[in-house]
């Protein structure tokens, strides 16, 4: 399992390391795109930030993290948070890193 988290901390060899796990060329130009797509149709479920974070950016790269709290969150948010925490606990705990 990749985790996001490390691969924004780390991105090139990160990539670089799961194009090699699953046998594709690693393509140093597709860290970088241009801003502004359209993501508007796939914002359902954490209530647009992580889409409009996408949208506007320019590339896998370090960020500054803005998490919301899960009970500031939506309903739906919630539940599936609940429902998922336990399982990515456990892969978390098997991630792959460069390290």
């Amino acid at each position: 399992m990749f985790d996001s988290d490390g691969i924004l901390e780390n991105p090139e060899p990160m990539v670089e390391l799961f194009c090699e796990s699953v046998n594709i060329p690693f393509i140093k130009s597709a860290l970088r795109w241009e801003p502004g797509s359209d993501t508007g149709k796939y914002s359902w479920w954490d209530d647009g930030s992580f889409h409009e974070n996408l949208r506007n950016s320019s590339g896998l790269k370090k960020q500054k993290r803005k998490y919301k709290e899960v009970s500031d969150c939506s309903e739906r948010v919630r539940q599936v948070y609940r429902r998922m925490k336990p399982h990515y606990e456990k892969l978390y705990a098997h991630r792959i890193t460069t390290s």
